[in-house]
């Protein structure tokens, strides 16, 4: 782990930057057993109550992938705060293999994580980006 600093944000906030491995194991992300796929974190910082994470998918496969429905992939360890929803954070996404397809991402209150939606995208050939700022 290493700090980040950078004129006035570092005199406010110390960040952390993690190793791909401490990252992975930080989020601590596993599929549920109905779907499958890769993951990977391609970004990963956080400081004492925020994380920017860029998560990296590619071919999830399961039920509601390339549809508008919500697919609740699997969980992670991260509990993003928000008092009024259950969705914790969401955030707007790519299918990198489907140049025009938008992904929509979130991880739930409870460690949850989900793909809301993914029109466009094919079931077991995707490669899904989001970037995701999470209150912690």
């Amino acid at each position: 782990m290493q700090s980040v600093s950078s004129n006035a944000v570092a005199r406010t906030l110390e960040w952390e930057l993690f190793t791909q491995s401490q990252a992975l194991a930080d989020f601590g992300f596993q599929f549920n057993s109905d779907y499958s796929g890769t993951f990977g974190i391609d970004c990963y910082s956080k400081t004492s109550n925020l994380l920017i994470v860029s998560l990296s998918f590619g071919n999830v496969s399961g039920q509601n992938i390339g549809t508008n429905g919500t697919a609740i992939i699997g969980t992670c360890n991260i509990r993003p705060k928000s008092v009024a929803y259950d969705y914790g954070v969401t955030g707007t996404g790519l299918d990198y293999l489907k140049t025009g397809a938008s992904v929509r991402m979130g991880i739930m209150r409870d460690g949850r994580v989900a793909i809301l939606e993914s029109y466009g995208s094919t079931n077991g050939s995707n490669a899904l980006r989001a970037t995701l700022v999470v209150p912690i």
